[in-house]
């Protein structure tokens, strides 16, 4: 999959949130980023990811 570069703006105290909740949880802020999205784009499309939403340790995990 071809990447590119996108610049976003946040509030202080929300980038601090997201630094550390991603170095607590051993990811990247870019990993964190595109797991949101995708989530967002499947529920869109009317992708199901029931099953997985459904588990509480997925929850635990993001």
């Amino acid at each position: 999959m071809n990447k590119t570069r996108l610049n976003v703006s946040l509030d202080c105290d929300l980038a601090d949130f997201i630094k550390n909740y991603v170095k607590e949880n051993r990811t990247t802020v870019s990993e964190f980023i595109t797991q949101f999205l995708f989530t967002l784009k499947r529920r869109s499309e009317g992708d199901s990811m029931e099953t997985i939403y459904s588990d509480p340790d997925f929850y635990k995990s993001i």
